[in-house]
């Protein structure tokens, strides 16, 4: 999903990356305390359609950002993200973590993720 070129206009990535540093980024992302990444998944059959995560966690100020993506096409639309919002992030953002406030940033091109985030 990283390296679908439509899919990095909308999030702002700027180049593909490669095996070796997708490999790199997971390892240092699963030492990271300042982050929590998931990956969302279709129950039914098992697929992996995206991620989602908290970043930029700071816990002094209880404060973190949010991300969610769904990379698969044909799960776009269908709620999945409206769910891994709700049901994952948040409630374990100001539930389990006890965050007060959670941020977003969205490309200002990107029209279905501000209307998904103005929801």
């Amino acid at each position: 999903m990283v390296n679908d070129a439509e899919l990095r206009k909308l999030t702002g990535e700027i180049a593909p990356i490669s095996q070796a540093e997708a490999e790199k980024w997971y390892k240092e992302l699963r030492r990271d305390q300042t982050r929590a990444w998931y990956t969302i998944v279709v129950k039914k059959d098992n697929r992996v359609i995206g991620e989602a995560g908290l970043l930029r966690m700071f816990k002094p100020w209880r404060n973190t950002d949010m991300t969610i993506i769904i990379g698969e096409k044909d799960a776009r639309g269908k709620g999945y993200g409206k769910e891994a919002g709700h049901l994952l992030l948040l409630t374990h953002a100001f539930h389990t973590l006890g965050f007060h406030g959670i941020s977003v940033g969205v490309v200002g091109f990107n029209k279905t993720a501000i209307k998904y985030w103005k929801a």
